[in-house]
């Protein structure tokens, strides 16, 4: 078991670093290559891994999708990704699902839809205690207002990463939320 858990982190650090750096091919193809290997292991019997397993692959469907690769197909395979987190209905898994639900809705088009997914999962993100999900919950609020509110919003989300020591809210936020223009 130790060595497919081990297996299974370094392949969420290699999707999470193409992420992180924008590189939404690189975390699609990574995941994809190992998905077999993720699902003869067993790992995703346990919920924490099973979650992640779902979010890393909805992560890399969406990055995909707001590329315009296969937009549709991408959707797809992220809203399933998503319907499967919810159904764990965990206080630290909800806000996970609300969060991809917003990253679907915005390359849809539908950013009040968008926002509302954003506003929700950050109150469940505060309440679990996740407080790096709700800054860059936060951060994808202030973008997505374009108003004084909005800039305030994204730059509290900003300083508080900063004070966390996060060198690169943007990348940061790009890994945890993606499918949503890159912060600035």
């Amino acid at each position: 078991m130790k060595g497919f858990i081990v297996s299974t982190s370094a392949l969420l650090a290699r999707v999470q670093t193409a992420l992180y750096r924008g590189n939404g091919e690189e975390a699609w193809r990574l995941f994809t290559e190992h998905e077999p290997s993720l699902r003869r292991s067993l790992i995703t019997r346990l919920q924490v891994f099973r979650v992640e397993t779902h979010y890393m692959r909805a992560r890399s469907a969406l990055a995909m999708a707001a590329m315009n690769r296969a937009p549709h197909r991408f959707l797809s395979v992220a809203r399933t990704e998503v319907r499967r987190i919810a159904r764990e209905r965990m206080p630290w898994s909800d806000p996970i699902a609300l969060l991809l639900r917003a990253g679907v809705a915005y390359v849809e088009g539908n950013a009040t839809l968008s926002l509302r997914c954003l506003h929700d999962a950050v109150d469940r993100f505060e309440h679990a205690d996740m407080n790096l999900y709700a800054a860059v919950a936060r951060l994808r609020i202030g973008q997505l207002q374009q108003d004084a509110a909005g800039r305030d919003r994204q730059g509290a989300a900003v300083a508080w990463m900063a004070a966390q020591n996060i060198k690169n809210p943007a990348g940061f936020t790009r890994m945890l939320a993606p499918g949503f223009p890159d912060a600035r």
